[in-house]
């Protein structure tokens, strides 16, 4: 019997739903199909498929549809169209044909999926389990969209099917294969094709063994490990056989290799694993291989953890100081810790802090403690404090480091420091010495809150004139305080101070201003200081920004250091709004604007009036306040007695009061007075305050000690030829208890009166008389203006 075309196969489907095409009235039920049928299609090729219906005459209502592409239709005959899709590159087609009448109706639809046959095996690889089976794996690009079968044909033509899922398969299991060799064929197939790799396995070359058992460790001195384990056991007895060894420490998480360990045929073998850390917890594993050219190390066994011994600590701490002044005493805020790069090497009991005056070693004190921080309250005087850890294993070598004496002076070491900030936010600072024997540096840092308060952090620096500050150690938008301390031995010198931000921004807030002394057309503005915390940055300027309520907005700015100022031609009566802005390099901000009110012109004459009021009142109770204590010595200075002439008696005075004899010496005149002897201008009195005012003539000399010592006289003469020339004579008419009057003239006394007059001269004897002669003193007298030259008596 005669096959039928395959053809005809692929159209029984269509040829089917056509047989059960329905027409019912005039509402037609077309049924069709698409063929071929495809599945699986390589991905970037080209695919035809046709769609044939039941009935002819509607061919030409017959469309396409697609999901993905391009494609080409065209009509092949009244019941079959055609569509060609290019370059398939999705990994799902979905093709349907439909005809649309009075309503759409689907004939058919296909999905397809695209991928690639198989690719030809790489890296194929076998390892021999010992006694247990061979284990090979290849590589190759899995098609997720197409299922992909391996087998394996082995040297007896079986066949071993492997796993559908991953690039493996394993065979002769259970057989000991040392010394066997035997070519394999590796073969994959999927729907679009079949891809075959040959390789040789040679069981001895690949055999792979088991860990080592029973890994121990054992810590010795040093501080170290004693390791050992034992061989494998399902390896070969005649197999010489390796090992290597990795260990790390727990906490960190790089493992450190000893690559061969040789082992031959041993059973067991010990390791010492040296170098390590005091007190350090660690984990150690082991691995092997044969040495007789196998290609396959074991597994490593399981991780075995143990802890070293505690050792003494080698290095000193690293100490520093802050110092602060109380009164008479000082406070020393201690603070230490291990050296950088230096492990902890047992269990911490504590340290012990020793300190003492440097010129008195015996007054020593010392104190134990747990903490890394002590605060020490020692005199002015320089001390030295040491610091020694001390943990379960022993003491570590002494910390030292010298307080100096308040009365001491710093020497300046450190000429300049560069600081600078990365991209990175890394801080580095650079400095220079002028003194090279200092190569050793302390760096102490703290954020400044400008309160006085700051918790230093500080870090060593050996044989360095340079130290960067990881990322993340200082806080942005915070101002630190950076000081650099030169070291000699225990000494530090003075440090080199700067304040820093290794990034600015704009402040967290604005000055508010206060009005003070409001005047026409002039304010003063005054603001507080931005505290460290506050600001962001470093304030480069403040600028006032004022206006009318109405008007326009002028702007003053100023430095930094500047926190009152007065704004000057404003409008009087007029109401204006102010704030201020602070500015830094990183931004501003604005403060709160305030209101302020000028005052109007004519308040200026009041507040002056106002002003010379009260100063006259208060002038006046002043006055009143010192009249009131000092009256009468007010009234002898504003109005003294004076004489009044119209008053005087002198016109009824006779004609020879005048005694010139007694004026005249004998031995120089001829008894007669000339003109030139004596000239009296006038005559004064007495007691000014009699009503009968008595002359002062020698008889009248005979005034009671009480009357002379109640008046003042004065007698204005003509000096006598016989004194010094242009001089002034000056007599002092004093008490009669005084002495005897003395001429300062160099003429005798004038010649003793008569015996008939002794009698009455000794009763009313007249007061002493001195003369004094004296520069000559041209004055007009108040009284007698007529007179040209006058000497002056002062009688007291």
């Amino acid at each position: 019997m005669q096959k039928e075309p395959v053809w005809m196969l692929l159209w029984m489907p269509c040829i089917l739903q056509l047989a059960s095409a329905q027409i019912s009235g005039d509402k037609v039920t077309l049924h069709g199909c698409i063929k071929p049928k495809y599945e699986y299609v390589q991905k970037g090729s080209n695919l035809t498929l046709y769609c044939t219906l039941n009935e002819t005459g509607y061919i030409e209502r017959l469309g396409w549809n697609l999901n993905t592409g391009q494609y080409i239709s065209s009509k092949i005959n009244d019941s079959s169209s055609k569509i060609s899709i290019l370059d398939l590159t999705a990994d799902t087609i979905v093709v349907g044909c439909s005809v649309y009448l009075s309503t759409r109706q689907r004939i058919d639809e296909v999905k397809i999926q695209t991928g690639d046959p198989p690719e030809t095996p790489q890296n194929i690889s076998c390892i021999y389990f010992h006694k247990h089976n061979i284990t090979c794996s290849w590589i190759h690009r899995r098609d997720p969209n197409i299922p992909t079968t391996a087998y394996l044909t082995l040297p007896d033509n079986t066949t071993q099917n492997c796993s559908a899922h991953t690039e493996s398969c394993s065979f002769f299991s259970g057989l000991d294969l040392l010394g066997l060799e035997c070519n394999i064929t590796l073969h994959l197939e999927n729907k679009l094709g079949t891809a075959t790799a040959q390789f040789t396995v040679n069981a001895t070359r690949i055999v792979k063994m088991d860990p080592p058992k029973d890994l121990t460790l054992l810590p010795t001195k040093d501080p170290s490990f004693s390791i050992s384990w034992k061989r494998p056991i399902l390896s070969p007895d005649e197999l010489y056989v390796k090992c290597g060894l990795r260990y790390r420490e727990l906490q960190d998480g790089q493992w450190y290799y000893i690559p061969e360990l040789q082992m031959g045929i041993e059973k067991e073998i010990s390791y010492i694993l040296g170098g390590l850390h005091a007190h350090t917890e660690y984990s150690v594993s082991v691995r092997c291989i044969g040495s007789s050219g196998q290609v396959w190390w074991s597994e490593w066994t399981e991780e075995v953890t143990g802890r070293t011994e505690e050792q003494a600590p080698l290095d000193s701490v690293e100490l520093w100081r802050v110092i602060g002044t109380t009164e008479g005493t000082r406070l020393v805020n201690l603070t230490w810790k291990e050296r950088s790069g230096v492990r902890s090497t047992g269990i911490t009991l504590g340290y012990n802090v020793l300190w003492l005056p440097e010129v008195r070693t015996s007054d020593w004190r010392n104190k134990t403690t747990k903490n890394n921080e002590m605060t020490l309250n020692i005199t002015e005087e320089a001390h030295i404090i040491s610091v020694v850890h001390i943990n379960s294993a022993g003491r570590s070598p002494a910390a030292i480091l010298r307080i100096p004496a308040t009365w001491e002076r710093a020497r300046e070491v450190i000429s300049s420091v560069h600081i600078s900030t990365t991209a990175s936010e890394e801080t580095t600072l650079t400095w220079s010495v002028i003194d090279p024997r200092f190569r050793r540096f302390v760096l102490d840092w703290c954020i400044y809150s400008g309160d006085g308060s700051c918790n230093i952090s500080f870090q060593y620096v050996e044989n360095s004139s340079q130290w960067t500050i990881q990322k993340g150690t200082l806080e942005l938008y915070k101002r630190y305080k950076i000081s650099v301390y030169p070291l000699l031995e225990d000494r530090a010198e003075a440090p080199w101070i700067t304040y820093y931000y290794i990034k600015e921004g704009a402040p967290l807030y604005g000055p508010n201003p206060k009005v003070e002394d409001l005047k026409e057309t002039e304010v003063t503005m005054r603001w507080d200081l931005l505290r460290a915390d506050e600001s962001n940055g470093f304030i480069t300027a403040f600028s006032i920004v004022y206006k009318p309520l109405d008007g326009q907005e002028s702007v003053v700015t100023v430095n930094s250091d500047v926190y009152e100022y007065t704004l000057r031609s404003l409008m009087p009566d007029t109401k204006y709004s102010v704030y201020i802005v602070a500015n830094t390099s990183g931004g501003k901000t604005s403060g709160n604007p305030i209101h302020f009110h000028t005052l109007p012109e004519s308040s200026k004459y009041i507040g002056v009036v106002v002003g010379v009021l009260g100063t006259f009142l208060l002038l006046v109770l002043v006055l009143g306040i010192v009249y009131k204590h000092q009256k009468e010595k007010i009234k002898t200075l504003v109005w003294p007695i004076v004489p009044d002439p119209s008053y005087s008696s002198i016109s009824g005075w006779p004609s020879d009061w005048m005694q010139v004899g007694q004026f005249v010496d004998p031995v120089l005149t001829d008894g007669t007075l000339h003109s030139g002897d004596l000239h009296i201008l006038h005559a004064v009195y007495v007691n000014d305050r009699r009503h009968s005012r008595e002359l002062l003539l020698p008889e009248s000399w005979g005034i009671t000690e009480t009357s002379m010592a109640e008046s003042s006289v004065q007698v204005h003469y003509a000096a006598a030829d016989n004194c010094s020339e242009s001089t002034t004579s000056t007599l002092l008419l004093q008490s009669a208890a005084s002495p005897r009057a003395v001429s300062a003239c160099s003429s005798p006394p004038p010649p003793p009166p008569s015996s008939s007059s002794q009698s009455a001269a000794a009763k009313e004897e007249p007061p002493d008389l001195v003369v004094f002669c004296n520069e000559e003193i041209a004055a007009v007298h108040p009284y007698l203006k007529n007179s040209v030259r006058t000497r002056v008596v002062l009688c007291l």
